[in-house]
């Protein structure tokens, strides 16, 4: 989606669907619903992964774009150690293949790799390991000067953000590089937002979300009451007032019928 919106789900949802070769949608594991994403073992290859690069989707080499990547990972086997086993190029994600990825070692470190004039290779947290066999939610957001990383809702650390190079490529692919000699996840993912946005700051953790990430599990079902937190005036209330705005997602939903706006002035006593 993309959105300025940093604290709730919403934002215009784009509707292409990213391609896959040798992925494929499986019941076996998940982590919400009834499918994850499975990526099955297998050899590096240049096409056994798409660029997902819907129209109008922003370049990720400029800086002045912002992203948060939000994802289940769900990892079952690590790669064979290759020259640096910290770093073996089993990505997640990635852009292209060198121009910058994110790659879990056959240690299990997770690691950033970034490309302008050379290759550059940063850690969010060295001690940490990536667990086999179990779900791991993963945010990553690129501000102007960092790229940040939370992994459970526990804050990683930050590293410098580059200009990649300008022959980077504007898609990105989940699950493996562009091919060559890297190698690719092997695993499931599940429930993956990507927004062109800095949707957390600070350094603080965060909480891990419950349902799937929008727009599944916050819009397709609107049924029920929903307060929000009271607001504190500056003075005594005599007068009050709110706009409404929806999107009928099935059906026909009709104001003050199947949607009614209450305001109460006294936390809830009288509406």
């Amino acid at each position: 989606s993309s959105t300025n919106n940093t604290s709730t789900q919403s934002g215009a949802a784009s509707t292409a669907n990213p391609s896959m070769n040798s992925q494929s949608f499986t019941t076996a594991v998940k982590k919400f619903g009834t499918h994850s994403i499975a990526f099955p073992s297998r050899a590096a290859s240049s096409n056994s992964s798409v660029d997902f690069a819907p129209s109008g989707f922003p370049t990720f080499k400029d800086t002045s774009n912002l992203w948060t990547l939000e994802l289940w990972v769900y990892q079952t086997a690590r790669q064979s150690a290759g020259v640096d086993p910290d770093y073996e190029d089993s990505a997640i994600w990635a852009v292209g293949d060198t121009y910058t990825s994110i790659n879990v070692g056959s240690t299990g470190k997770v690691r950033l790799n970034q490309y302008n004039s050379g290759r550059n290779f940063y850690y969010w947290n060295s001690a940490y390991t990536l667990p086999l066999n179990q779900w791991v939610h993963m945010t990553f957001v690129w501000g102007s000067s960092t790229i940040k990383a939370w992994f459970d809702g526990v804050y990683q650390g930050s590293v410098t953000r580059i200009t990649l190079d300008t022959s980077a490529p504007t898609g990105c692919r989940f699950g493996a590089s562009a091919g060559g000699t890297a190698r690719n996840f092997e695993g499931y993912m599940d429930s993956i937002r990507l927004t062109n946005a800095e949707r957390y700051t600070g350094t603080s953790n965060i909480a891990v979300p419950t349902k799937e990430h929008y727009p599944l599990g916050s819009v397709a079902n609107a049924t029920g009451s929903f307060e929000s937190n009271a607001i504190t005036a500056d003075s005594s209330t005599n007068k009050m007032g709110a706009v409404i705005t929806y999107q009928d997602n099935a059906g026909t939903n009709t104001l003050n019928t199947d949607i009614v706006l209450k305001l109460s002035a006294d936390n809830g006593s009288n509406y």
